[in-house]
């Protein structure tokens, strides 16, 4: 073990204490109510309100770990420590990962590769032409329509044209993994610039690939090549394992397209003429930005059936246990 090693593994080691000792400190609070654990605070603004709605009120027992891999790590620890009796939920996002076994009454497993998924489902932009640009009445149906169609066939094109480039970066996992942590963070904050630019003109969006995955070696030397051939045979089995290719691209990619998407179709709606979309002015005064994007959307995303699902039955699985409880 290099000395670089030994020192990450020693920080993740004091990391984890961390987050197993906010653990424990939620646990002693006062009464059974549930503990619920996520990998990073974007996750908060999503969930916790969901949680409420299921639960009937807010959660005041969160612990944040910092990370799948503790999410994970806390999961196992909870199971094997005997005498720990208090409900604990987790919430972890798909990634490359095939998690679908760690699913169960107390952990949840985005159906996506991430939560960032569902705030580019187009059932997330119907919801808000409906609430933030103010498409409500019946007149508007058309024009909602419309803008949800054209959405849909955008996304399309855009996940469909990356797709291939995630799968890469799937098959090279282990070797990113390796990584020091500033080239990892690097590598993904860069990825998406030096393969595709989305750019939006006269009401449409157009994605132009700028890097075949196939190619992506001469970019990336020291990273597996694999050919066009390959890679396809690769994508046809990782994307069986999603309803669409949207929900198999890596979250995080998506967010720019959508905050490009939203920012046009509230700048056509705002326009006095010339608008490509719809067929009359309606003003919207949501700023669109990357900070912003998410905490707007948060109300707003697609819950899927799996989550009310699965809250449902934690929700169920706490009131027999609390009823089983002593008085």
């Amino acid at each position: 073990m290099t000395k670089e090693d030994a020192s990450k593994y020693a920080r993740a080691r004091a990391t984890y204490a961390v987050v197993w000792a906010k653990l424990i400190q939620q646990t002693q609070k006062p009464g059974n109510d549930v503990v619920f654990v996520f990998e990073g605070k974007d996750d908060l603004r999503y969930y916790l309100s969901r949680i409420e709605s299921h639960f009937g009120k807010y959660p005041d027992r969160v612990v944040v770990a910092n990370g799948k891999e503790n999410v994970l790590k806390l999961r196992g620890d909870v199971k094997k420590t005997k005498g720990f009796d208090q409900t604990t939920a987790f919430f972890v996002d798909r990634d490359f990962d095939r998690l679908q076994d760690l699913s169960g009454e107390t952990t949840y497993v985005t159906p996506t590769y991430s939560i960032e998924n569902f705030f580019s489902n187009p059932k997330t932009i119907e919801r808000f032409l409906t609430e933030e640009m103010q498409l409500v009445d019946y007149e508007d149906t058309p024009d909602r329509e419309k803008a949800v169609s054209l959405y849909v066939e955008w996304l399309n094109l855009f996940s469909h044209s990356i797709l291939p480039h995630c799968v890469w970066l799937k098959l090279n996992a282990e070797k990113i993994l390796l990584l020091a942590e500033t080239e990892r963070k690097n590598l993904k904050d860069d990825f998406l610039s030096r393969i595709v630019n989305v750019r939006w003109l006269n009401g449409k969006i157009y994605v132009d690939l700028l890097l075949a995955a196939h190619m992506l070696h001469t970019i990336y030397p020291d990273f597996h090549p694999f050919t066009e051939n390959e890679l396809q045979v690769e994508m046809a089995k990782y994307k069986s394992e999603f309803n669409d290719a949207s929900d198999a691209v890596r979250g995080k990619f998506l967010l720019p397209f959508l905050k490009i998407a939203l920012a046009n179709l509230i700048e056509d709606s705002n326009r006095r003429e010339n608008r490509n979309i719809f067929s009359k002015r309606r003003r919207c005064v949501v700023q669109i930005t990357e900070v912003s994007l998410m905490p707007t959307l948060a109300r707003t995303a697609h819950t899927p059936n799996c989550l009310k699902e699965f809250l449902i039955k934690l929700n169920t699985l706490c009131n027999i246990q609390n009823a089983l409880q002593p008085n």
